[in-house]
């Protein structure tokens, strides 16, 4: 057994509703000399990071967290009383 498949990795099925798209995606990977694992689980995680789920560099991460803000709202605790509470503990 290699160390590879030791390992157990998460999987994701997904099913497409354009009939060439498969076969888009091997040419790619293909083009990459990657497989078509690889190549999907790296443009799935650029998408991730476009979206703001994943944080992709620091600027990426602070513009996904300035959106979360906005979009919740204000949390109604001073940043101040934040920091204190956070030293206390």
């Amino acid at each position: 057994m290699s160390a590879m498949s030791a390992v157990p990795r998460p999987r994701l099925n997904i099913y497409v509703h354009t009939p060439r798209l498969p076969e888009r995606v091997r040419l790619a990977a293909a083009r990459r000399g990657t497989s078509v694992s690889a190549y999907c689980e790296e443009a799935i995680q650029r998408q991730l990071v476009a979206d703001g789920l994943l944080p992709g560099d620091a600027h990426a991460a602070a513009g996904a967290l300035d959106r979360l803000r906005e979009r919740r709202g204000p949390l109604g605790v001073s940043v101040a009383e934040l920091i204190a509470d956070g030293r206390r503990r």
